[in-house]
């Protein structure tokens, strides 16, 4: 149950704004909805062509870090601005003496309040695959360590945000959605990723080898290449998660890897999991009587 957690949540959402919208009316959501569409559109443009804007026309290399600052910016002006505008439009279209009066409260308002609910929901699934992407990251950093397989310590679980990640993406067409919409942590990006990271490890990469549905991609041609690029190092040692999902030589592999569709559905959850279920922590001797 608590795997599906985002998703009782976006239940409980849709649920609360439509009743808020039946008896407070619609107008304040929906303005504030249509902003943050703006403001969604905006960031997922942003992240995608601001780059190449500032290499075409400006010839400045803009970092992911930048890119998202930079955008950020831009996305928050464009929300204040566009909240005010759609609550002027919206309270004479739904307002008193309005042609769409009929929409503005009771059933109506809350079927109109699906539209800010949505918004809503994207952002809350899209902070979700965020968050659960970095704390995945982290965990195979942590099996990736020279001592795990001599470890006398219990290893923590799989991340719960990275199970609820995995529960968005159980849903039909959303993984495919959320690539476009996200591109911070793209499938096939974040997964070359964690291969790199794996590839590092001598005996995470040799568990690797022996499951059909990891073995070819952890032997795929180029990637140990990658995995030893200084910029990619430098970036595993900084511990910089997302800077190492959107770096330019992961996002390049990733979209010449041969085997795209094996590559974005890889479920590192069952293959981690089994990994640590192979071993066999070490046993501290109980301390000798001293009689």
């Amino acid at each position: 149950m608590t795997d599906f957690f985002p998703l009782l949540l976006a239940v409980l959402i849709i649920v609360l704004t439509f009743i808020s919208a039946m008896n407070n009316g619609v107008v304040k959501l929906l303005a504030s909805g249509m902003a943050a569409f703006v403001l969604l559109v905006i960031l997922i443009l942003g992240i995608q062509f601001l780059p190449w804007l500032g290499q075409t026309f400006l010839d400045v290399e803009l970092t992911w870090k930048v890119t998202l600052g930079v955008t950020c910016v831009i996305a928050i002006l464009a929300y204040t601005i566009s909240r005010f505008v759609f609550g002027w439009i919206l309270k004479g279209a739904l307002g008193p003496d309005g042609w769409f009066h009929w929409m503005a409260d009771g059933v109506p308002g809350g079927v109109v309040s699906f539209v800010p609910s949505f918004v809503i929901v994207i952002f809350l699934f899209s902070c979700t695959r965020i968050a659960g992407t970095v704390l995945e990251l982290n965990y195979v950093a942590t099996l990736c360590q020279p001592q795990v397989t001599n470890t006398i310590t219990k290893l923590p679980s799989y991340p719960f945000s990275a199970k609820w990640r995995n529960a968005i993406e159980s849903i039909p067409l959303f993984p495919e959605i959320f690539d476009v919409i996200d591109p911070l942590t793209n499938r096939a990006n974040r997964n070359t990723a964690a291969l790199v990271m794996v590839d590092r490890s001598v005996a995470l990469k040799k568990y690797f080898k022996t499951l059909p549905a990891t073995a070819s991609l952890i032997e795929a041609p180029g990637l140990s290449g990658l995995s030893a690029d200084e910029t990619i190092a430098e970036m595993l040692k900084a511990q910089e998660r997302l800077s190492l999902v959107n770096a330019p030589a992961i996002k390049d592999y990733a979209a010449s890897f041969p085997a795209q569709q094996e590559l974005k559905q890889l479920d590192f959850q069952p293959v981690l999991e089994g990994f640590v279920a192979s071993l066999k922590p070490l046993e501290i001797p109980a301390p000798a009587d001293a009689n």
